[in-house]
């Protein structure tokens, strides 16, 4: 096997590219285009470049400030779960200083609830760090960006035929910090059937994406405990994780990915856990401010982390599911056109107007064009019974759906 890849930086499954490396020319004369969007484009480059530029020397001076003060909180790693093969995994995660988050309480007053959001947000990265990651005999070392990101491609040692999880030894060196973690990657098994990717807001928890002050009002005054999961969500993805022969919990593979920030990344742990969501990689989003992050719109990034997971599983078919609230449909149909074969079900939740329905409707009958099952379904319960016929789920399991969805809510 050749040498472990490691790098510095964001170019990889992970995070996204971080400003740098070659140098773009701003020439508002040249041609081929508009002359109102050349100097569009060039004026709203040179804002990005001055945005990123302050922020890095506001981090600097603070950084600085720190040390001279003597003011600085223990330096952790945040690991994020990877995946990958039996050969080799992906992981990840953020050098910073501890955040001083408490575990979240139902007595928890909506004044505590912004302030730990706050915390998360207001998140001291550690940049430069260096990491060593270890898995069996191989150890590498990778060095945190400058927003204290960090990802390296890991070997493992000849043990993970049968799938499950993977973990890869973390500690901070070079004398900032004795801290140590461990990070999970998941590996799929010769007995996975198939793999599910899940959207999250509006999908497993209602969050109003679609609504701006409804969004900001569930994240700032909730917590991981005040918060539900749509009803049957834990069920559902419960049997797709068993899959059609009840094989065990860990047999089919499940990746989460979101518009969310990673700054959200324990909220999201912790509310899974709290609401019997299986555990799977779970892929967000950085808001940093330089400039590939800041002008980067719509949901590019969900893409590109779907587009690494079906990458890293070729043989593997998918399962995906998503809500009609957004871009859900359209990407999952522009996965369809570049993995054809891969993808075998879509589910998308219905949260949206007539008028979107006939939108997500037509993606729909170009799916199963593709020889896609695509499905627009009401509830948990409705997807389900259609993935108990297609054989992705047991009768048992779906009627465990149904049941949740016919709970009454606490």
């Amino acid at each position: 096997m050749p040498a472990p890849e490691t790098w510095i930086g964001s170019s990889s499954w992970l995070f996204p590219p971080q400003a740098g490396g070659a140098e773009r020319t701003l020439d508002p004369h040249r041609t081929g285009e508009p002359t109102t969007m050349r100097w569009r484009e060039a004026l709203k480059e040179l804002a990005h470049h001055g945005v990123h530029n302050t922020e890095n020397v506001f981090d600097g001076l603070m950084a600085r400030l720190k040390e001279r003060t003597g003011r600085v909180d223990p330096v952790v790693i945040q690991p994020y779960r990877g995946f990958g093969s039996a050969e080799e995994v992906w992981v990840g995660g953020r050098v910073l200083e501890d955040p001083g988050l408490r575990e979240a309480s139902d007595a928890d007053t909506t004044w505590q609830n912004v302030v730990a959001m706050y915390r998360r947000f207001e998140s001291d990265e550690v940049s430069d760090a260096q990491v060593e990651l270890s898995a069996g005999p191989v150890t590498l070392r990778v060095r945190s960006d400058e927003e204290g990101y960090f990802q390296a491609r890991v070997p493992l040692p000849p043990r993970h035929a049968g799938g499950g999880w993977a973990e890869v030894d973390a500690r901070l060196v070079q004398g900032m910090s004795s801290y140590r973690t461990v990070i999970r990657a998941r590996v799929a098994g010769e007995d996975a059937a198939f793999g599910v990717i899940s959207d999250i807001d509006d999908t497993i928890l209602p969050s109003g994406a679609t609504r701006l002050t409804e969004l900001i009002r569930n994240t700032l005054f909730h917590n991981a405990r005040s918060r539900l999961a749509f009803a049957g969500v834990a069920a559902f993805y419960q049997a797709l994780v068993r899959g059609p022969r009840e094989r065990g919990p860990a047999a089919n593979p499940i990746f989460y990915v979101s518009s969310s920030p990673w700054n959200l990344y324990d909220f999201l742990e912790d509310f899974f856990e709290l609401n019997g969501v299986p555990e799977g990689p779970i892929l967000l989003r950085d808001l940093g401010v330089d400039t590939d992050k800041f002008i980067k719109e719509g949901h590019d990034h969900k893409l590109d982390k779907i587009e690494r997971v079906l990458s890293a599983f070729p043989e593997l078919p998918f399962v995906l599911i998503g809500d009609s609230g957004q871009e859900d449909p359209e990407l999952y149909r522009e996965s369809v056109k570049r993995h054809p074969g891969q993808i075998r079900t879509i589910y998308i939740r219905d949260v949206s107007d007539e008028v979107r329905d006939e939108e997500v409707d037509q993606l729909a009958h170009a799916a199963e064009a593709a020889e896609v099952q695509f499905r627009r379904v009401a509830d948990s319960a409705e997807a389900a019974r259609h993935a108990a016929q297609a054989g992705l789920i047991t009768a048992g399991g779906a009627e465990a759906v149904q049941d949740e969805v016919g709970r009454p809510s606490p």
